[in-house]
């Protein structure tokens, strides 16, 4: 019978770097939402049930709420703006590293994304009773050996 490990157990905000720069802390949490892609095999023999499930792709979502308005914000205008000028423009070679560092003393593993991308999904909470927040939303894709994530020893 295993034994209870409260070290287990990871709570609380973490700081984000994004292509070498300290973006701030999160409010809270980060959700890392990661979606396996999959096809199912099948054949006459088998009367159209799977035979075999392959996996075609990953995606991994990171989402966060930042509590750095000002600095968050500007990874998403351009000189003060939202403008069409990035209609047509390919994100996916704007990429860079994002790094996850818990803010918490207890909690030794942060999560590198080698190659993630900034999605243009951004949500700009202004509260009345509460900090102001941003809301953001990076892509991770897969750098040159494959590495969509990598946990980082602190």
């Amino acid at each position: 019978m295993s034994t209870f490990d409260s070290s287990n157990f990871k709570i609380g905000p973490c700081a984000v770097a994004y292509q070498g720069k300290l973006l701030g802390a999160t409010r809270d949490g980060i959700l890392i939402a990661i979606e396996g892609r999959t096809v199912d095999i099948s054949c006459d023999q088998s009367y159209g049930q799977p035979v075999k499930r392959v996996v075609t792709g990953q995606k991994i979502t990171i989402t966060m709420t930042m509590l750095e308005v000002d600095t968050n914000l500007a990874l998403l205008l351009d000189d003060g703006r939202i403008t069409s000028l990035t209609l047509g423009a390919d994100l996916m070679s704007l990429g860079g590293e994002l790094l996850l560092t818990p803010v918490s003393s207890t909690d030794n593993v942060g999560y590198r994304f080698p190659n993630a991308l900034l999605e243009r999904d951004s949500d700009y909470h202004l509260l009345s009773t509460a900090a102001h927040t941003v809301t953001l939303k990076f892509s991770a894709l897969a750098d040159s050996s494959g590495v969509l994530v990598a946990k980082v020893d602190l």
